[in-house]
């Protein structure tokens, strides 16, 4: 199952800025599923970083799911790089990164 969760800046004791991860009403405990895909790394001047690392198949349309947000299967996060839907509104594609 996937819960799609909504991220707000918070700052810790510290000052330090914190992500605070909330569930978006209305998707919670979807069905889906989760296959990986080929890793690729992109590279810029200043660092290397991999991009998504899985796809998340989700049996319905979700307009509202954007790349800002976090997929949560089966308990492990993984940060939304990417969104598509079908031409039928029958489908929603999530390509994802692991979370580490």
């Amino acid at each position: 199952l996937c819960t799609i969760k909504s991220g707000t800046q918070t700052p810790d004791a510290w000052g330090q800025v914190q992500p605070a991860w909330n569930d978006m009403a209305g998707l919670i405990d979807l069905p889906c599923r989760i296959v990986p895909r080929s890793t690729q790394e992109r590279n810029t001047p200043a660092q290397v970083y991999v991009s998504a690392t899985h796809h998340v198949a989700l049996a319905g349309y979700y307009p509202s799911i954007r790349e800002a947000m976090q997929a949560v299967v089966d308990g492990i996060p993984y940060n939304i790089e990417g969104v598509e839907w079908d031409g039928n509104r029958q489908m929603t594609r999530l390509f994802v990164r692991l979370v580490k």
